[in-house]
């Protein structure tokens, strides 16, 4: 099922918010680095105002990524309720594809690629997992 129009600025809209979320910049600073307003990265993520090829263009050159980013979820079959599983069976606890789009959830994933040395990473993942496992 192709999506609409809107549901597509609103997918683009969303992937800006959490790349310029997960780069630990601002509205004001993207805004000020594409000549535009902080208002009109508002109205960009929330999906209102349709984000031109040039401008998403400058987005993805100043958040460092490829173009290709923005589209990614736009074709494809994804249900808005989308669910992943934490646990064993499918009756466990479940996310919402929305953690993605918490300021808790790109903090601790923007702090955690800042440490440089791998086994502390490691020791970092297996000590989240213990503490999970410890909430059955």
């Amino acid at each position: 099922m192709a999506k609409n129009k809107k549901e597509k600025d609103n997918i683009i809209g969303k992937k800006l918010r959490q790349l310029r979320n997960m780069r630990g910049i601002s509205q004001s600073i993207l805004a000020t680095e594409s000549g535009i307003t902080f208002q009109q990265i508002q109205k960009y993520e929330k999906g209102v105002n349709r984000i031109s090829a040039g401008r998403l263009h400058d987005f993805a050159k100043i958040l460092n990524v490829d173009v290709d980013i923005f589209y990614n979820e736009v074709d494809e079959e994804i249900p808005q309720t989308k669910k992943y599983s934490l646990g064993e069976k499918d009756s466990d606890k479940f996310l919402s594809q929305d953690i993605f789009d918490s300021k808790e959830s790109t903090t601790l994933i923007r702090e955690y690629y800042k440490i440089k040395d791998n086994s502390k990473r490691k020791s970092i993942i297996d000590f989240i997992k213990a503490m999970g496992d410890g909430e059955k």
